[in-house]
């Protein structure tokens, strides 16, 4: 490719010095020059069909990349997403992580198993954490001489967002400590999942204790044997009134009452957003603390099963406190309703011969929803409200039936008939003027719907909605 554009060009036949001697067997292409003013390097495992492929299953490809990020001074992003035997994920990404120029602002390593890797076996003489950092045969300067990897020894002080690879029980906990001692100034942490075996009680203290200014917690995943509390413990560990973004996803670590008054009144005035993903024991007292401490919540997010709301907030419980949460901007909540049982012949309230008469148990719970319905109606900044409705049993687990998206809410579409007694609270929903979406449990095509609602409010919900 050079030698045909020279000779397009006209330009003498002069091979730039940083290229290597020209081997005929191959093909003529040009390599790019040495990238020295890049600033932001991502490259990615082959998981879609757009990204790039680099399989780290060999040693010396390892070295390549680490020596290539070592010379790289300006760098201030760095996104690596490879692959290689889970026995050597440490080795792999402590090696890349202290080959990072000090410019570095934000990292992320992120490595994956590959069924295909197969690692040479390392010298039983050598520790294998320190494996990919040796001086091997051919890593070799100009004079002939063992090179070993390069090693920065100062911290990224300019570090400011980090997210690193699963920490297995293959790693010890002071090698995470010394990854963690050169990152004195992050602020955006993805707490890798860690094993129950090297946490302990007293790691969330030292973690805190070495990044001490982080303002917003991830963690994405919870392998078997990793400690699903220690995010959580971790935000009991940091300065008080700091955090203002934590998010969780996939944990099953049981959240009662107790634990999240602690976990969440310790930053009750600075939590701005908050997101359960995939998190089904966050118990309903647990949901309503949320509610009620965190006064400056501006996003709570809930992704959960699309059949079911996983995390629930009885209907109780929910209009227990009033909510200081009056700021939140994205509403995310699923209220569980215990379901009342007619009597047989007995028709819905919707169905009945005016004037209608509510049984006991009728009157008791709609005196509830009308409450719940003055919470919701009080969060006048909201612009997306997901409101989900679970049928409970007697035991408080949803029925079978009781898909959100196939129920509503009772009577909160509907205005109400004075002469008809029949209830209806959608007025309560009036102040909230600034909302842009709402979705989850407002299906129009229910029995329900159909008879309390009016035509036009029924043709403004029918509409397609969309995550």
């Amino acid at each position: 490719m050079f030698e045909m554009h020279a000779r397009v060009a006209g330009v003498p036949l002069i091979r730039p010095r940083w290229l290597p001697p020209p081997d005929l067997r191959t093909c003529q292409l040009v390599p790019l020059p040495p990238l020295r003013n890049l600033t932001t390097l991502m490259l990615n495992v082959g998981i879609e069909g757009d990204m790039v492929s680099y399989d780290c299953r060999h040693h010396e490809r390892i070295r390549v990349l680490t020596d290539t990020i070592a010379s790289l001074k300006k760098l201030s992003i760095l996104q690596l997403y490879i692959s290689g035997p889970k026995e050597h994920w440490f080795s792999m990404g402590s090696a890349i992580f202290f080959s990072c120029p000090s410019t570095l602002e934000t990292l992320t390593i992120f490595i994956e198993s590959d069924s295909m890797s197969r690692q040479p076996d390392p010298d039983p003489s050598v520790e294998t954490q320190n494996w990919y950092l040796q001086a091997k045969e051919g890593d070799k300067d100009d004079q002939g001489n063992l090179v070993a990897a390069p090693r920065r020894e100062e911290p990224l002080v300019k570090l400011r967002d980090l997210q690193l690879w699963e920490m297995d029980t293959a790693t010890v906990r002071e090698d995470i400590i010394a990854i963690l001692e050169h990152c004195p100034n992050i602020e955006t942490f993805q707490l890798p999942p860690v094993s129950r075996m090297l946490s302990g009680s007293d790691f969330a203290g030292i973690i805190a204790g070495l990044c001490p200014r982080v303002t917003s917690l991830t963690t994405y995943q919870f392998p078997d044997g990793s400690d699903n509390e220690l995010t959580f413990r971790v935000m009991e560990a940091l300065p008080a009134q700091q955090l203002e973004t934590f998010s969780c996803s996939n944990s099953d670590f049981h959240m009662d009452e107790i634990a999240a008054r602690s976990i969440f009144q310790r930053h009750s005035t600075t939590l701005r957003h908050i997101n359960f993903a995939f998190c089904g024991q966050i118990q309903s007292k647990a949901m309503l603390t949320i509610l009620v401490e965190c006064v400056a919540l501006e996003k709570l997010e809930l992704r959960q099963d699309e059949a079911h709301g996983g995390i629930i907030i009885h209907l109780e419980d929910a209009i227990e406190k009033p909510w200081m949460c009056t700021k939140v901007q994205r509403f995310d909540l699923t209220v569980g309703v215990f379901e009342l049982e007619l009597e047989p012949d007995q028709e819905p309230y919707y169905d009945r011969d005016s004037p209608i008469i509510l049984t006991p148990a009728e009157e008791q719970q709609f005196a509830m929803l009308e409450k719940l319905y003055r919470q919701i109606g009080l969060l006048t900044e909201v612009r997306r409200l997901d409101l989900r409705l679970e049928w409970l049993d007697d035991e408080g687990f949803p029925t079978q039936d009781s898909a959100y998206d196939n129920n509503t809410f009772p009577a909160l579409l509907s205005l109400g008939d004075a002469r008809t007694n029949r209830p209806g609270y959608l007025h309560l929903l009036a102040g909230l003027k600034k909302l842009q979406k709402l979705r989850g449990s407002v299906f129009v095509d229910v029995d329900e719907t159909k008879e309390t609602v009016n035509y036009k409010v029924q043709s403004a919900f029918i509409q397609p909605t969309s995550n």
